[in-house]
C-alpha cells in the first residue's frame, strides 16, 4: 500500500464517519423532538410527498437494476424509500432541534462524546459496507 492510497482512505473514512456521525446524531434529536414536543414545527406535507416520491422511484430503479423482478423492486423501494423518508424527517427536525436549542450544543465537553461515539459507529458501519462480501452479508 503505497502512501497515497493510506492518505486517501484515512480522509475517506473520516468523512464518512463524521458524515454518518451527523447524521446519526441529528436523526436522534429529531426522534426526541418528535416524540416530546408539544409545539411541534409543522413542515407541509407535501415537501415530504415530493421527496418520498422522489426515493421511491430512485430506489425502485436500484432494487430493478440488482436483479429483482418487477413487483419486488417496487416493493423493496416502497421499503427503502419509506425508511429514507423517515430517516429525512428525523434527521430535519434534529437539526431544527439543535438550532432553537443551542445549549445542547454549548456543552462541548458532553457534545463532543457523543460525537465521538456516532463517529465509532459510522466507522464500524463504513467498514461493514465496504467488507460486506468478505462477511458474507
Amino acid at each position: 500500500m503505497s502512501q497515497n492510497d493510506l492518505y486517501r482512505d484515512l480522509v475517506i473514512s473520516l468523512i464518512f464517519s463524521v458524515s454518518f456521525a451527523s447524521v446519526i446524531l441529528s436523526s436522534s434529536y429529531g426522534i426526541y423532538y418528535l416524540i416530546t414536543s408539544e409545539n411541534l414545527i409543522r413542515i407541509p406535507y407535501q415537501y415530504f410527498i415530493f421527496v418520498f416520491a422522489i426515493y421511491f422511484i430512485a430506489f425502485s430503479v436500484v432494487v430493478e437494476h440488482r436483479g429483482a423482478l418487477h413487483l419486488y423492486s417496487i416493493v423493496g423501494g416502497l421499503v427503502l424509500s419509506s425508511i429514507s423518508i423517515f430517516l429525512t424527517i428525523s434527521v430535519i427536525y434534529g437539526l431544527i432541534y439543535l438550532y432553537n436549542n443551542p445549549e445542547i450544543v454549548t456543552n462541548f465537553r458532553e457534545f463532543l462524546s457523543i460525537f465521538g461515539i456516532c463517529m465509532i459507529i459510522g466507522y464500524v458501519i463504513y467498514k461493514i459496507l465496504v467488507h460486506r462480501k468478505e462477511l458474507n452479508i
